[in-house]
């Protein structure tokens, strides 16, 4: 831990003799990066999981740089996200679940999920688009992410 810095996003970092890399934010959960190194006069880029240009709650992805190699993680990369708003049909799922008396349980491991759904679920709230059922979160990875991610902010000066 005593050798970790940090670095800024999109400001190439001399790691080496002739080797730089850049970290872009990738847009999937706070912190994600999408990592670019350039060596020998080539260049290759890495990257996990890729948020989506019109996520609720993650700013969009950077683009990457023309590369030479790219080596990327692609669970979903065989599918297209639906058009459709997820707000609207959490909102519809939820008031039907509700309607019956029943209880919603929404399995979200994915730490970007879960903090999409407490989103979404804040803001039917707050219009009074559905009732106000209790909501618990059990997933540790992503209360700590999050509550880490928020502390950054509140720690983070302006400019």
């Amino acid at each position: 831990m005593k050798r970790l810095r940090p670095v800024h996003w999109r400001q190439p970092v001399s790691v080496a003799p002739g080797v730089e890399v850049t970290w872009l934010p990738a847009g999937h959960i706070l912190g994600a990066a999408s990592v670019i190194v350039r060596a020998d006069g080539a260049t290759v880029a890495f990257s996990g999981d890729v948020g989506r240009a019109d996520d609720e709650l993650m700013p969009a992805p950077t683009l990457l740089p023309p590369s030479d190699l790219l080596v990327m993680e692609s669970t979903y990369g065989d599918r297209e996200h639906p058009k459709s708003d997820p707000e609207a049909a959490l909102g519809d799922c939820i008031r039907t679940v509700a309607a019956r008396g029943g209880v919603l349980l929404i399995p979200a491991f994915a730490v970007g999920r879960a903090q999409l759904l407490t989103l979404l679920v804040a803001r039917l709230r707050a219009r009074g688009a559905i009732p106000d059922l209790p909501l618990y979160l059990n997933s540790p990875m992503a209360t700590d992410v999050s509550r880490l991610g928020f502390r950054e902010q509140r720690n983070r000066k302006p400019g």
